[in-house]
């Protein structure tokens, strides 16, 4: 018996012997000095970590991942070797669908990988060839190669005439995996016919387009025109032959493209086509393609057809007032209203919200959807992207919209009508929010695309293949943006594309801004023609953006401080942090959970002049927004042992501090009545029971809606919260320690504004900031004030001299 026990513990302990895999990494050169892997969960698309190598062997580096603790038993398992601190990398991923595996061996510059040391061909061979400026060509090699090693005997060979002609080597002294040779000049009608290959030992392989298509200037006038006089489709492609292939009683017809010049071509049609629907033929040497133009105003059925539309239905002209002026709330047209129980008829659609007076069914007295909002006093919508995105629009299916595919068409899952009607609807919600004195602000995605593979085309690679999205030296994608391209803003039709695009919506849809994702990706000369370019028709525009990118990029585009005295702004996520933590780190604690960050919360209160602005309306103040944590769900998470009445408290000292800033202000919806995602922080396809705006919570915490709505009032109808200039800011607002009054704790914040110089109605303004868990007595300058704003919004004017006490994780506002 004692024997048997004592095989089952061998056995049990045997089975619960951690699992690992080996991993062995070859460089070519031996360079394996500070190399390491990345490692994540693809499967769940997990953040990954860095793995340190255990040693060397003859073949390379070799590396030890633990599959039990990083749960990666049975998972798709992300590797990307990585130099230092990301200094440099592979320009790819490997992805191991993990199945048991005990070892696997990698060599740069090879996708595969490999089970066994003897599957191996570490051969070197050509795979691209691509025709660049100045008659160079660039040859990439499937692995990283000494140049000097490289054979000289290279040819270029005109398959058509026979003709084989010596090209040179150019660089004789690097280690790369593209190597440069010098030709005479060649003709691109014939490499657009795929007329040339490069031959040597290493194989042979195609001449494409390089960078030599970026020396075509854009024609004035691209995509699809529409007037009252004809129709005109104008693209620029490096094809064979395109062919407009158009429906309309319930028959194609087949109209081939005019090829005019450079790589322009050009089909017309009259007036009596409008209301048909089309796709582009697009022939090349290897292939055919099919789908729409990139500029469609009207794409259907997921983007695989267009309609030809003249929509001149006209949308109410925008409110006017002042950029310092605005309180910015971004929304989800899905978000806002697919609750049960919103009151709304056309749940997450555009009519949704040209609703009025919608209430919540059970309470008659909570307002929901744009009438809320009007309840709120909020002045401007930042909408997130209703645009045409890739999704199924026929399905219930949920996502965000962020990867782009129509740029111009409004996307047919938030319309009731999903063909030309979607244009009207899209019209009518914008023309209800300008009725209502809300500003439209949209969320553009012009970093990157949903083309990210070769089987996924729709428009831009349908008619010139990769011109529009930037590529490393081997012809591999950059991914800057994380999610698989970074178009190439800088190209000239790219730009073209991307400012005509924004052109039209401002003039066909009169929208009063543009919210611009990673404008780390869009590089600075584009930035200031955009600017320069849409000002020209609107000069009151509305421009913002990320300052920041998802990835390493080759070019350089918006940070912040980039946006000083040009008139637009950035996030600023180091107030957001320093208010409540970093969002990439649940540990890590801001000013109202545990008083830290304080002088960058000075900072920021002062429009971060002192950081990286020339204005305060070069700074987006924020604590939360669509990406991480809900505002609530965060502190809720941080702060584990605090009970709902203190996480209150918090959430409302943290925008009581966003509002009374300088700078402009911006509220995530759903944050006025304490959003929860159920501490979702990425919840891009969670779906409508994650995501919605759950209206019933405005009942429950219609004390935090009140405190909201009051902050909001009060900012609106006192300038001095909003200054438009540093020196404005540098003039009336000084804090306790320039004044030499003492203050109760080295933690609080108290300033004084001279609000009469900034043209508020109050003469003087004290704010007092308590982010302790218990009160504090502050001191007041001389005088007698009045209280104006409490921990429970606007207060009863309540007389206070010498000193006021303020209760724990509070901000008091007091005049005179």
């Amino acid at each position: 018996m004692k024997t048997l026990s004592f095989f089952l513990i061998m056995l049990l302990s045997m089975n619960m012997k951690a699992e690992s895999l080996k991993i062995n990494y070859k460089r070519i050169n031996s360079d394996y000095e500070g190399w390491k892997l990345w490692i994540w969960d693809k499967s769940e698309g997990k953040v990954g970590f860095e793995l340190l190598p255990e040693g060397k062997n003859d073949f390379g580096l070799v590396f030890k991942l633990d599959l039990d603790k990083y749960g990666l038993m049975n998972k798709e398992i992300g590797i990307l070797p990585k130099y230092g601190n990301w200094e440099s990398k592979e320009a790819f991923d490997r992805i191991l669908r993990y199945s048991g595996e005990k070892e696997i061996y990698i060599v740069e510059a090879d996708e595969k990988i490999y089970n066994n040391i003897n599957d191996m061909n570490i051969s070197t061979e050509t795979t691209k060839a691509f025709y660049d400026t100045g008659g160079n060509i660039r040859v990439v090699f499937n692995r990283t190669v000494y140049t000097k090693s490289i054979s000289d005997e290279f040819y270029l060979i005109n398959k058509k005439s026979g003709e084989k002609k010596k090209i040179f080597k150019v660089d004789n002294n690097g280690i790369s995996n593209t190597v440069y040779f010098k030709t005479e000049p060649l003709d691109i009608n014939e490499i657009k016919d795929n007329d040339y290959i490069v031959s040597s030992k290493y194989g042979e392989t195609l001449v494409r387009f390089g960078n030599v298509l970026y020396t075509f200037s854009p024609y004035n006038d691209m995509g699809e025109i529409t007037g009252d006089d004809g129709i005109t489709f104008r693209i620029f492609s490096t094809a064979k032959e395109i062919n407009l292939l158009i429906q309309r009683d319930n028959k194609e017809e087949k109209i081939p493209f005019k090829y005019d010049k450079d790589f322009v071509w050009e089909v017309k049609l009259s007036t009596s086509y409008y209301g048909s629907i089309y796709r582009y033929e697009v022939v090349y040497p290897d292939k055919t393609l099919y789908g729409i133009d990139p500029s469609a105003k009207c794409s259907i059925r997921n983007n695989t057809y267009a309609m030809i539309v003249n929509d001149n239905s006209n949308v109410i002209p925008s409110p006017k007032f002042n950029n310092s002026e605005l309180v910015i709330y971004e929304m989800s047209i899905r978000d806002l209203t697919s609750d049960s129980l919103s009151g709304v008829k056309n749940k997450g659609k555009y009519l949704g919200l040209t609703e009025e007076e919608t209430t919540h069914p059970d309470f008659s007295d909570i307002r929901t959807g744009i009438s809320h909002l009007k309840e709120l006093g909020i002045n401007a919508v930042h909408i997130m992207p209703f645009y045409d995105f890739e999704n199924d629009e026929n399905s219930s299916s949920y996502d965000w919209g962020y990867m782009p595919v129509s740029f111009n068409s409004p996307d047919g899952s938030f319309a009731v009508d999903k063909m030309a009607g979607k244009i009207k609807e899209t019209k009518a919600m914008i023309s209800e929010f300008h009725k209502n004195g809300i500003k439209v602000i949209m969320d553009v995605v012009y970093n990157h695309t949903a083309e990210t593979s070769e089987s996924k085309v729709y428009n831009f690679n349908l008619l010139a293949h990769d011109y529009y999205y930037r590529t490393n030296l081997d012809g591999k994608y950059s991914n800057g943006s994380g999610c698989g391209n970074e178009f190439k803003t800088e190209s000239p039709y790219g730009r073209k594309f991307i400012i005509d695009s924004l052109k039209y919506w401002i003039t066909s849809y009169k929208i009063d801004g543009f919210r611009f994702d990673l404008m780390g990706l869009m590089d600075q000369d584009t930035v200031i023609e955009i600017l320069n370019e849409i000002r020209k028709i609107k000069p009151d525009i509305i421009i913002y953006g990320e300052p920041w990118t998802g990835g390493v990029t080759p070019i350089k585009g918006v940070y912040k401080g980039f946006q000083k005295g040009k008139n637009f702004a950035v996030f600023n996520d180091d107030f957001r942090d320093a208010i409540k933590g970093s969002v990439f780190d649940i540990k890590n604690l801001g000013y109202v959970q545990n008083q830290s960050n304080r002088e960058t919360v000075i900072k920021g209160i002062k429009g971060s002049i002192d950081l990286f602005t020339d204005s305060p309306l070069e700074t987006i103040n924020y604590v939360s927004c669509h990406d991480n944590h809900t505002l609530f769900d965060r502190l809720k998470l941080s702060m584990p042992d605090d009970d709902l009445k203190t996480i209150i408290k918090r959430d409302k000292l943290a925008e009581a501090i966003i509002l009374t800033s300088q700078g402009i202000p911006f509220i995530l919806s759903g944050e006025e009545i304490l959003r929860t995602k159920n501490g979702n922080d990425n919840s891009y396809n969670a779906g409508d029971e994650i995501n919605k705006i759950d209206w019933t919570r405005k009942k429950v915490f219609y004390d935090v809606f009140k405190y909201y709505r009051d902050l909001i009032d009060m900012r609106k109808n006192h300038p001095a919260f909003r200054m438009e200039t540093k020196n404005d800011i540098l003039k009336n607002i000084k804090f306790y320690e320039e004044l030499g009054i003492k203050l109760p704790d080295d933690k609080s914040i108290a300033y004084i504004i001279d609000g009469s110089n900034a043209g508020d109605s109050w003469n003087q303004i004290t704010v007092l900031i308590n982010p302790n868990t218990d009160s504090r007595t502050f001191n007041l300058m001389d005088g007698k004030w009045q209280l104006k704003f409490d921990e429970n919004g606007y207060s009863e004017s309540k007389i206070f001299r010498g000193t006021i006490i303020l209760p724990p994780l509070s901000l008091y506002v007091l005049s005179k």
